[in-house]
């Protein structure tokens, strides 16, 4: 089974940095601050950092640093509207990669079927609960909940965000990571833990871009979780 999985079934919350660029500088400031997981990407224009993320060719050489430097689970979002093929899949889980994270629309059928990796989806701002109903029973191991619109990015957490949340938690029967699309605060992380999501995954909104950045965020947020108890 996935690290992720496992620490998401063992944790109150666990912290996954979202990082901005595949660079193992940035990497290494994650972990250092507390970070449980890391995610990267490829194929993909990512609009929170403003960063693109190229091919699995073009982006090898940088993962591979990161996965050597990692000691927590990494996960890799492969892509949207193009994803790697089975050949390439079947590279990414023996280069080492815990879990992907792939958005609900986008993941072809035959990925829930993969092994040795863990399999999360990623909801959008057109989810459904009803689309979360038996998403165990085809495979699916964990929700990320990025309800939000691309146009309130950045803004401040409030009680719809919440609800949503909560709807979440309850209906999709596997665990539930939280983005930071909204400016999460510190001192919102207890009201996020209360949602009944098993994963917070703080990004480029609340991180920053640099390594001193990254650095201070996670260990504020890695902080907060630990005071949970």
């Amino acid at each position: 089974m996935s690290k992720l999985i496992d620490l998401m079934a063992k944790n109150k919350l666990t912290l996954i940095v979202s990082l901005p660029e595949n660079s193992a500088g940035l990497a290494r400031a994650a972990i250092e601050g507390g970070a449980d997981a890391l995610k990267v990407h490829i194929n993909i224009t990512h609009k929170a950092a403003g960063t693109k993320f190229g091919s699995l060719e073009q982006e090898r050489a940088a993962l591979e640093e990161i996965l050597e430097v990692a000691d927590v689970p990494v996960g890799i979002v492969p892509g949207e509207n193009v994803l790697p093929d089975e050949k390439q899949f079947g590279e990414l889980i023996k280069m080492g990669f815990d879990f992907y994270d792939i958005k609900i629309e986008h993941l072809p059928a035959w990925l829930l079927k993969a092994k040795k990796i863990g399999r999360i989806v990623a909801l959008s701002k057109d989810y459904s609960i009803d689309k979360l109903m038996g998403l165990s029973k085809l495979g699916v191991d964990g929700v990320e909940a990025a309800i939000v619109s691309a146009t309130d990015y950045g803004k401040d957490l409030n009680i719809g965000d919440l609800q949503g949340y909560i709807s979440i938690a309850i209906s999709a029967g596997v665990p539930v990571v939280i983005p930071t699309q909204k400016a999460i605060r510190i001192s919102e992380v207890p009201i996020i833990a209360d949602t009944g999501a098993k994963g917070l995954m703080i990004g480029a909104i609340v991180t920053g871009k640099t390594v001193a950045s990254i650095k201070k965020a996670t260990r504020a947020f890695r902080a907060a979780i630990d005071d949970l108890g």
